[in-house]
């Protein structure tokens, strides 16, 4: 992403810059730099609103603080910040309405982001079976339609913000209903051409549905699993705690 800005920068491409800076946020993001991961949104969002005169500055800077409001509230849920994830999405909500005529086809995107933080933050509240409810009613998969830039990709990015989105495997799990949590983590993984689902498959679910078939004691299963994570993460960092374990999993499995 730091290449592709040093590009985007020599050839004069703001938009180009935009798309590097939200690239970058949301990898922080995911590695857990957060005050990194705001810094960069932040700078894209300053360098769209360059782009643009001022009419569009009223429902540009809604849905810039829909999206940092959004990013900080998925944040405070990993930080273990409740208070501060019940501001967020407060606020989110609040920002949302006034961000409608500058979405440029993002709505289904942004909107599934919400309600994924909603259901996280039932889910931090003791209240797995609310979650899972929740999803089950208002989360709907859409591919993203094909648009001219400069939305198709950053509808791809928000589609896979943030990479682990799998609260209701985890809600399942927290109920202790182990076995609809490796239902709901085998639809993850298993991609299905027909369906509606275009997000990354993150090769975490590989490891908590090894987890979930050794607290069953299906071992051959679980070292399946295992062994798929190894081979998708054959060219990972080394120091990833699931990588780790996963080794040390399979060294004890026959």
């Amino acid at each position: 992403m730091e290449r592709y800005r040093r590009f985007a920068e020599s050839v004069g491409s703001k938009y180009g810059v935009a798309l590097a800076l939200y690239g970058e946020a949301f990898l922080y993001f995911n590695v857990g730099e957060y005050d990194n991961a705001a810094r960069c949104i932040s700078q894209s969002h300053q360098t769209v609103e360059a782009m643009f005169n001022e009419k569009a500055a009223p429902p540009l800077e809604a849905l810039h603080s829909f999206e940092r409001d959004l990013m900080a509230g998925f944040a405070a849920v990993r930080e273990g910040r409740l208070e501060a994830a019940r501001e967020k999405i407060g606020a989110a909500t609040a920002a949302w309405p006034g961000s409608k005529s500058f979405r440029l086809g993002r709505t289904l995107v942004l909107e599934r982001a919400l309600i994924s933080l909603r259901a996280e933050i039932l889910l931090f509240e003791g209240k797995p079976a609310e979650a899972v409810a929740f999803m089950e009613k208002e989360f709907h998969l859409e591919i993203p339609a094909g648009h001219s830039p400069p939305s198709g990709p950053f509808d791809y990015l928000f589609l896979n913000f943030p990479l682990e989105q799998d609260v209701v495997p985890r809600a399942y799990e927290k109920r202790g209903d182990i076995d609809k949590a490796i239902e709901a983590y085998r639809k993850l993984i298993v991609f299905d051409p027909k369906g509606q689902d275009r997000r990354m498959h993150n090769p975490v679910y590989r490891y908590r549905l090894a987890k979930l078939y050794d607290a069953k004691g299906l071992k051959e299963q679980a070292a399946g699993e295992y062994r798929k994570l190894l081979e998708d993460w054959k060219d990972a960092d080394l120091g990833i705690p699931e990588l780790i374990n996963a080794k040390k999993r399979l060294g004890s499995s026959p």
